[in-house]
């Protein structure tokens, strides 16, 4: 699940609108919302239209030819069914898109899900509040749908509660991709400690989604034999396509970091706002190198990495021998040394660089905590705030992004995944 502090912005900022008004929510407050909150009607807006046309289509049937609504909705769910397997199938030959953006049933597929729980998820969709002014016949498809889905979640609470997990996991997937989006963006336009804030967010929210709920069913337990290997050694092809690809992700991470070290240091030899320099290195330096250590430690030693895995492994040491020889070699520098204060600054946050808190320290935990609430505070109430356009068309400008990246440094996109977390 989502981290709560991740949202507490977001649900505030909800709750307010629905005319709830709570005085210094609390923790639990927070917790006891998101346990309810299941994203349903955000993930079927997605494809409204789809669903629409899908109810619209199946109308003349119950009208003229005596199709019962409960066929009528099985004939709804196989027709917008197809169309997610013609758009996931499209989408294959592209290293650009990524139809999980498109559809949240997509995302189901893309994950094995069981047919159970990819017709409840559809038959969410079909729920959604909207559809009731395409006549008396659609109203019965959707009554239908209600019950239908009604009748599957009683059956099958286990399911149900999955379903729910996928929607969280989808959820954060979304929002990994705007931190994406968003920070390519920034760096592109040399805006390079914004970058770096929101790809630290992206990789950061991708590596929890691989780690959270839900997780691989008994059900599915022949895939996981079959994919043994898989399994055994890579953390992102197990079956479960629950994130973006890490690969781009830490090549523009490693960029980042590159230039916002860069940046601040340079500030640093002006002597220039010592304090907000620390301050950047603790909230903005550390978190990023603190994240690509552990990658390196994860792929250190491994002789099953492909060489595409080792040549983004090297690169990613490479960027943090970099930056943390940027920092050393300030200690030899005789301007800074004449001055005492920056003397000071320099031996203070070269410690911070050198060793940054293990990313499964406590301490770690809770800054990344506060980390995350602060870029989703900026995405859902700052001025990079996404709107409900942004949201609709984040697939198109994920899309965008990847083949911009493309043309630019000659072919990132991957079509396989990372074998490194």
């Amino acid at each position: 699940m989502l981290a709560t502090s991740v949202l507490k912005v977001s649900l505030q900022c909800t709750l307010h609108t629905l005319g709830i008004m709570v005085d210094k929510p609390d923790l639990h407050f927070f917790q006891v919302v998101l346990e309810s909150l299941t994203y349903v009607n955000t993930h079927a807006g997605l494809v409204a239209s789809i669903t629409a046309d899908a109810v619209t289509k199946v109308v003349p049937s119950v009208q003229h030819h005596g199709l019962g609504v409960d066929a009528a909705c099985n004939k709804a769910v196989e027709l917008i069914t197809e169309w997610c397997r013609r758009t996931l199938n499209a989408s294959r030959s592209s290293t650009s898109s990524d139809a999980r953006l498109d559809s949240f049933v997509i995302y189901l597929l893309q994950n094995d899900c069981s047919e159970r729980l990819i017709r409840m998820a559809i038959l969410e969709q079909i729920c959604l509040p909207g559809l009731e002014n395409r006549g008396t016949e659609a109203v019965a498809v959707i009554k239908a749908a209600e019950v239908q889905l009604a009748q599957m979640k009683k059956s099958r609470p286990d399911e149900t509660r999955e379903l729910k997990s996928w929607h969280q996991a989808y959820h954060t997937f979304r929002l990994s991709a705007h931190s994406f989006v968003k920070g390519a963006g920034l760096l592109a336009a040399q805006k390079y400690n914004e970058a770096l804030e929101y790809l630290t967010s992206a990789y950061i929210l991708n590596t929890r989604i691989i780690d959270g709920p839900p997780v691989v069913s008994l059900q599915r337990i022949q895939l996981l034999i079959a994919l043994f290997y898989y399994i055994l050694f890579f953390t992102h092809l197990q079956g479960i396509m629950k994130c973006l690809k890490v690969q781009t992700i830490v090549r523009l991470l490693c960029n980042a970091l590159g230039e916002a070290n860069g940046c601040i240091i340079k500030q640093l030899k002006l002597g220039e706002h010592l304090s907000n320099l620390r301050q950047s290195v603790v909230e903005l330096i550390a978190p990023a190198m603190a994240h690509l250590e552990a990658r390196v430690k994860r792929g250190d030693g491994r002789n099953d990495l492909s060489p595409a895995d080792l040549a983004l492994l090297n690169q990613t040491k490479n960027a943090l021998e970099s930056a943390r020889q940027e920092w050393c070699n300030l200690l030899g520098d005789d301007q800074l040394n004449r001055v005492p204060e920056l003397q000071l600054a320099v031996s203070d946050m070269l410690s911070i660089v050198l060793e940054p808190p293990p990313v499964a320290s406590f301490s770690q935990r809770q800054q990344e905590e506060a980390y995350l609430a602060l870029v989703a505070s900026k995405l859902t109430t700052g001025g990079d705030r996404m709107t409900q356009l942004d949201d609709f068309e984040l697939s198109k400008s994920y899309a965008d992004t990847m083949e911009r990246l493309d043309s630019e440094e000659g072919g990132v996109g991957e079509a396989g995944g990372s074998r490194i977390s």
